[in-house]
């Protein structure tokens, strides 16, 4: 109900957006490769992990958890953006790697807004520095431009309602 709320509203302040989402081809993430959904106004981020068909991501209660792309989305919606460069995921061994060995060894730590949350998490994800100063999507995006090729987000592939893996 919310997420179709927040899509509208979203459609009505960004038609730009809406209209690159129509008419850009869709992509299947890569493995290591970005993603992000909107969570009412806010956008929320994440790695894939291509071995596990599943996304990493810090939760909103600290935990770092392994989940389905359906999951992801916690019911706001079900569209999911890729990091790309020009019509293609980006691929990223060394973040996937970066991942799962943070998840292996991870420890639970309360979420922040400011000192641990998603971002910041992905950002060590592509970085390899968990210890960023990184806690907006803004702030994630320009970090990826510097450490990537990525270039634009595309949105993740659907087919009869399932995201393509």
């Amino acid at each position: 109900m919310f997420g179709i709320l927040f899509e509208l509203i979203d459609i009505l302040f960004n038609p730009i957006k809406f209209i690159s989402d129509v008419v850009r081809d869709g992509v299947v993430p890569s493995n290591g490769a970005v993603v992000y959904c909107k969570i009412g106004p806010v956008e929320h981020t994440g790695i894939y992990l291509k071995g596990y068909r599943q996304i990493l991501h810090r939760n909103r209660h600290g935990h770092i958890e392994l989940v389905p792309p359906e999951d992801f989305t916690f019911n706001y919606g079900d569209t999911i953006y890729v990091s790309s460069y020009q019509c293609e995921s980006i691929e990223s061994s060394r973040a996937a790697d970066r991942a799962l060995n943070y998840y292996k060894s991870a420890t639970w730590e309360p979420y922040d807004i400011v000192t641990s949350n998603c971002h910041k998490f992905t950002a060590g994800c592509i970085t390899g520095d968990f210890n960023n100063n990184v806690f907006t999507f803004f702030m994630l995006d320009i970090e990826m431009r510097l450490a990537t090729q990525h270039n634009n987000w595309r949105t993740w592939k659907v087919e009869d309602g399932n995201y393509l893996l």
